[in-house]
């Protein structure tokens, strides 16, 4: 009986020890798992040139082309907790004080059709990018720094009013 005991308490800790590796593995290899289906609809798109004639002019596969490369370029910049989270971070706080040039920005050219061989493209980059915001932690981090920056905007505005409110000296105007 004590054998046995003994055996699942090495069983259990040899799990524990199993279930530590496989979560600091994900955490250090889990973010450029979240790209890889980003990279399927870049491949995807390049195919639908080649094979089924779609212009590379197209406004619309140069949109889906052009997203994904930037994305990606994202994903590896903000890509690990060692500096990419750090940078995660830096992003969010340009997002929230919108430092993001025009330039940068990409526009979903709505004036033209879309050709019937990208429409199946669109929606696999569609659930790519749900798949790489749900499990991107480097997004995540971007995403959290953006908010937190916007509420210690928010916070410095109404400190401001209230500062401006006790300057004027409004008779039975509780400020505590």
């Amino acid at each position: 009986m004590e054998i046995l005991i003994l055996g699942l308490v090495v069983i259990a800790i040899f799990l524990f020890a199993v279930l530590i590796l496989a979560l600091a593995l994900s955490m250090k290899y889990g973010d450029s798992s979240a790209a890889y289906p980003l990279f399927v609809v870049r491949d995807n798109a390049i195919d639908r040139v080649v094979f089924a004639d779609v212009d590379r002019t197209d406004p619309w596969f140069e949109f889906v082309y052009s997203s994904t490369n930037a994305i990606l370029r994202y994903c590896n910049l903000v890509n690990g907790p060692g500096h990419g989270w750090a940078i995660g971070s830096l992003i969010g706080k340009k997002f929230a004080n919108d430092e993001i040039k025009a330039s940068e920005k990409i526009c979903v050219p709505s004036d033209v059709p879309v050709p019937e061989a990208l429409i199946p493209l669109l929606h696999e980059f569609s659930q790519a990018l749900d798949y790489m915001i749900d499990k991107h932690q480097g997004h995540r981090v971007s995403i959290t720094s953006e908010r937190r920056e916007i509420n210690r905007r928010r916070k410095a505005e109404v400190r401001e009013i209230r500062r401006s409110l006790a300057s004027i000296n409004v008779p039975d105007l509780s400020l505590a």
